[in-house]
């Protein structure tokens, strides 16, 4: 009997494992959980449209157009406020570098993106869910949803020897930072920020 009830929990693991695909025991670039199963690309193209496009993204520029001015502004001002103006600065300036970087890659891979078919409050929303592991919303976690494993490696390997580690680091931290606050005023709430010192 217990031998039986053995195999049942191991069939039972192998159908659990095949069925919840997003998260393996893989850490991702910023170690956190690594998400693994299909890429988001309409919400990826939808949102490289909404900064300008994959050739003149601007961060500052989408996160206006999927929550409103006012809002991004505001936000800004609290950053400033909690890490200084140099880093949140510095902060947009990787994240420019993140996703331009992260769609040359697809096109040297041939990926195909979707015409962008998302825009306002429900793009947001998509970008911000896309983010979400269980109760926390981690930046590295989002670029494998809306890119891929391979390509969030390798953007964060770029930023790491374009910017060096700090910036890297700074691009994590003030990133779950504003992605959290974004995605509540969005809707989604009951969320953590990743970072250990992101408060």
């Amino acid at each position: 009997m217990i031998a039986v009830r053995m195999r049942v929990a191991a069939v039972l693991a192998l159908v659990l494992a095949t069925l919840v695909p997003s998260v393996c025991e893989a850490r991702g670039g910023y170690g956190g959980p690594r998400y693994t199963a299909s890429t988001d690309f309409p919400t990826t193209i939808a949102l490289l449209d909404a900064g300008g496009g994959p050739e003149r993204f601007s961060p500052a520029w989408a996160l206006r157009k999927l929550v409103g001015h006012k809002l991004v502004d505001d936000e800004i001002a609290t950053l400033n406020a909690s890490y200084g103006p140099p880093d949140v600065r510095e902060f947009f300036t990787v994240f420019k570098f993140a996703m331009d970087d992260a769609a040359r890659l697809e096109r040297d891979y041939r990926v195909h993106y979707p015409p962008p078919a998302l825009s306002g409050p429900r793009l947001a929303s998509q970008v911000f869910r896309d983010g979400v592991v269980g109760r926390r919303l981690e930046t590295g976690y989002l670029f494998d949803h809306l890119f891929t494993p391979r390509v969030t490696d390798r953007v964060l390997s770029d930023i790491d020897r374009v910017y060096g580690s700090r910036d890297d680091e700074n691009f994590q931290r003030i990133g779950d930072a504003l992605f959290v606050d974004l995605a509540r005023v969005s809707g989604i709430h009951n969320i953590e920020i990743a970072s250990a010192d992101a408060n």
